[in-house]
């Protein structure tokens, strides 16, 4: 039941960008809509970007690559083959990714609001911002996410088969910066997660459901805060913080727990975990 609130909560939440997506595409550029059989699709895009990818079955792949200024993204692919790249380089970037079913895999990149620009420009004014949605539902899910120099966000969503995520978010302290945040959530069979967050506001929270659990989170500088909470099977956490406010909370429940947290600075460290084999 929960599961499914998730997954109409997501939606929800897509369709709305997406839906504002469209109606900014004649602004600005962008638009590929394909239906059936040996799809294939690719955008690439300078300065006031705007781009939509919209597949519906068989041998999707698409790659979105913008280079400068206003991004925004959006694919959404739907059954067999899924395959999506997502690019986004200096400036302004949101990437909405959504896979429905089979081979599904996402690949996002961001690199930020002043990667490579030489006059001043602030980086981290309210317009200026990372965000990432990626959603997949099932069979062997992936997804691989990097952001740099901005106010990062991301939250992942997976459902079913072979989970896996990684996410590395590259904020420094610089002109009063805020932000980073992961949100992961999978959960059924392989799931695995990493995250690295490296400076400021940092912040990871973490569900996983069932099976090849496994969390590995890093944080570095400033505001760190991690939950991760994992259901069964072969549960196994690793989190480490650095310098100041860190604070973690783990919880596990089932089958072969393992947990381990290092922590410098402010500290606070919760932790339980139950039932078999809890180490």
């Amino acid at each position: 039941m929960k599961s499914q609130l998730g997954f109409s909560v997501f939606v929800v939440v897509l369709l709305l960008l997406t839906v504002g997506a469209v109606s900014c595409a004649g602004q600005k550029t962008g638009d590929i809509f394909q239906a059936g059989s040996f799809n294939d699709a690719s955008i690439e895009q300078r300065l006031l970007n705007e781009a939509l990818i919209w597949q519906n079955g068989y041998a999707n792949e698409a790659e979105l690559i913008q280079i400068g200024l206003d991004h925004e993204g959006t694919t959404a692919q739907f059954g067999q083959r899924n395959t999506s790249h997502i690019r986004q380089r200096g400036c302004e970037s949101i990437a909405i990714t959504t896979q429905l079913g089979a081979a599904n895999q996402t690949d996002v990149t961001q690199i930020g609001a002043w990667h490579r620009w030489s006059f001043p420009l602030n980086p981290y004014g309210t317009a200026f911002y990372h965000k990432i949605f990626i959603m997949q539902l099932g069979r062997d899910n992936q997804a691989e996410t990097l952001q740099m120099h901005g106010l990062n966000e991301a939250i992942l969503y997976q459902s079913g088969v072979s989970n896996e995520v990684s996410s590395t978010q590259i904020l420094r302290t610089k002109i009063n910066p805020k932000e980073n945040h992961i949100y992961a959530y999978q959960i059924g069979t392989a799931n695995q997660a990493r995250f690295l967050q490296m400076g400021t506001l940092n912040k990871a929270v973490l569900l996983q459901k069932g099976v090849s659990n496994q969390t590995d989170v890093r944080q570095w500088g400033m505001g760190h805060s991690v939950f991760v909470g994992q259901r069964g099977i072969e549960n196994s956490v690793d989190v480490t913080q650095r310098g100041s406010a860190n604070e973690s909370r783990i919880t596990q429940h089932g089958n072969q727990n393992q947990a381990n947290i290092v922590q410098n600075s402010g500290s606070h460290a919760v932790g339980w975990t139950c039932l078999a084999n809890s180490k």
